[in-house]
């Protein structure tokens, strides 16, 4: 068992007993009883704990094994459950990466301006989704999808919501805020 030593800066459950935890250090911590004690894994290359200086921002995995996190503006992946981590992504552009899945195989990694990257084999490989320059030329700092095609950005400046209704090829300003909107969520795709 250990304890946390570090802030928490993401976590993930693939199934209701096994998750795990990413520190601010790198440190990734897994439980396979639900939460009730945890154990260290191997930290990616390029973490403060692994002796870089890269920060990091978010973990998901797709099954008890594999998984992706982001490292600086990195995304690493492994199929062993966190023991080894490959390096399969590097994003141009500023800030930290996040995750947004759909399912087990699909999903999104975004960042301060370093585009729209879509995998649809879990996080083993990454495209560019060539945008029309919407999603682009923004900061997204939040981002939701309610299937592979409808998807919503706020901007890191919370002056506007982006929406794509075809996987990311076109993106469209929904609102020029008059208040700042940090984040989006669906409840549906309707």
């Amino acid at each position: 068992d250990v304890t946390c030593a570090s802030p928490i800066i993401s976590l993930s459950f693939p199934t209701p007993d096994i998750g795990y935890l990413l520190l601010a250090t790198g440190e990734i911590l897994q439980t396979q009883n639900g939460g009730n004690s945890w154990r260290k894994q191997t930290a990616p290359s390029g973490t403060p704990i692994a002796g870089g200086s890269a920060q990091v921002s978010d973990i998901w995995f797709s099954s008890a094994s594999a998984g992706v996190v982001s490292v600086g503006t990195n995304i690493f992946y492994t199929t062993d459950s966190g023991a080894s981590w490959t390096a399969v992504q590097a994003v141009p552009g500023s800030g930290q990466l996040r995750f947004e899945f759909i399912s087990a195989t699909e999903g999104f990694a975004y960042g301060n301006q370093s585009g729209l990257y879509k995998t649809i084999d879990g996080g083993a490989t990454w495209t560019v989704v060539a945008g029309n320059g919407t999603i682009e030329g923004n900061a997204v700092g939040s981002l939701s999808c309610a299937d592979a095609n409808t998807c919503l950005a706020a901007t890191t400046d919370g002056a506007s919501i982006l929406r794509t209704t075809d996987g990311g090829a076109i993106w469209t300003v929904l609102k020029a805020s008059t208040r700042p909107t940090f984040a989006v969520g669906f409840t549906s795709a309707t």
